[in-house]
């Protein structure tokens, strides 16, 4: 073979050779390159696969955060009030702008001198808060964030978080006082414990209603030992008598009490309160409407409709009186001139069985044969008026509204 063409085939096949080697190792090895690619931190960056630290501007603001941009206030009481300062300090060389961005409490910046922090100077950001709530999670956290003009840190986030707690429970949660006596009034009693302390005191309480119930007061009293041991992990207590005194018009009340006790942070227990006050008189019967658009009165409507002349027709209401004068009460008919064929009587007093109410009971009879005529209201005629006397000391008169018609049938 001539020397210089197996020369020239040898170097063919170490040159083929090198780059189906090259290619098989750069096929072998791109998979893990790719593989474990290097994911880079804040301050480095990647340059054809050589991972070097990214250049910082060493230049102008620096917002740096004195102890840190968090505080952990540990556990406060619920609807209790804090505060934190926290202290941004320019450690740059060029003036730094700060500028209140989103918070989701009172957040108070401290003026700044021609707007701007100067290198080494700080300014204090103070954040305050309310515990409203306890949700299904205790952990409370609230923020602010700070624009800033550092290239490095354009935003800070200041946070305090903590746990929130309430030391102080009412059992029950709330005064449902129930149906009240208008002229005897009435009592509830709760009971206040206190888990966080072994001393509790009621330092105030007001009343927060949108109207004033000027007969609604509220008392307190240290609750015995023996009844807190009842209640689990309860250090002390108070029972808080609520009382409603007689003379209060009738109707459906509401109201709150808020009370602040003498436990850290002050904190504010907030108790409904509601009822209803009804009259010491009150009408029933068949038929009959109790109007209660004017709470001063006891009155109503009794509808017999259409009464056959040939059958006529008897109806029959209680008049009920309960209360302190239960037993004084005396009713008598002042209405006047009464068609004849409605004809009234008022029974004799009948105490129930239970002592808690007395009956009078009113007769309303229309007998057969009566006239025809009609009292249905409007264009068909006026009904008819029936006006009862008491002797009750706030609740002088019973009135009901007749409506009928009697017809030839």
């Amino acid at each position: 073979m001539n020397l210089n063409r197996f020369f020239g085939l040898l170097i063919v096949v170490i040159a083929g050779g090198y780059v189906a080697g090259k290619e098989s190792t750069e096929w072998f090895y791109s998979g893990i390159r790719e593989q474990f690619r290097l994911t880079l931190l804040d301050g480095l960056e990647e340059i054809d696969g050589t991972v070097i630290e990214a250049a910082v501007d060493e230049q102008g603001p620096k917002a740096f955060v004195v102890g840190g941009s968090e505080y952990d206030f540990g556990t406060m009481e619920r609807s209790g009030r804090r505060r934190h300062t926290f202290v941004i300090q320019n450690t740059g060389n060029m003036p730094l702008k700060l500028e209140k961005g989103e918070t989701t409490c009172k957040c108070t910046l401290s003026a700044l001198k021609g707007g701007l922090v100067q290198p080494n100077e700080y300014v204090e950001v103070v954040l305050e808060w309310t515990a409203r709530e306890i949700s299904l999670s205790p952990v409370f956290t609230q923020s602010a964030d700070i624009h800033t003009n550092d290239p490095n840190l354009s935003t800070v986030r200041l946070t305090v978080t903590g746990t929130i707690v309430q030391s102080v429970w009412s059992r029950p949660d709330r005064v449902q006082m129930g149906k009240i006596s208008s002229d005897v009034g009435g009592e509830f009693i709760a009971k206040l414990y206190s888990y966080a302390s072994e001393e509790l005191k009621i330092e105030s309480h007001e009343f927060t209603g949108p109207v004033e119930i000027e007969e609604l007061s509220v008392s307190f009293e240290p609750i015995e030992p023996e009844v807190i041991s009842e209640e689990d992990n309860a250090k002390t207590g108070q029972y808080m008598k609520v009382k409603l005194a007689p003379g209060r018009k009738q109707g459906v009340f509401n109201q709150t009490i808020v009370l602040t006790t003498s436990l850290p942070d002050s904190p504010k227990v907030e108790i409904p309160i509601s009822g209803e006050v009804v009259p010491d008189i009150a009408v029933y019967g068949r038929g009959f409407n109790e109007d209660k658009s004017n709470p001063m009165l006891v009155e109503g409507d009794l509808k017999l409709g259409i009464v056959s002349a040939s059958k006529g027709r008897t109806a029959e209401l209680r008049i009920v009186v309960k209360g302190a004068y239960k037993d004084e009460v005396r009713l008598n008919l002042l209405s006047q001139d009464l068609p004849r064929d409605l004809r009234i009587q008022l029974a004799d007093p009948k105490p129930l069985a239970n002592g808690k109410a007395v009956h009078h009971n009113v007769s309303i009879e229309i007998p057969k044969n009566a006239a025809e005529a009609s009292h249905l209201g409007g264009n068909r005629g006026k009904p008819i008026t029936l006006m009862f006397g008491t002797s009750h000391p706030f609740l002088k008169t019973v009135k009901v509204n007749v409506f009928y018609a009697i017809l030839k049938q």
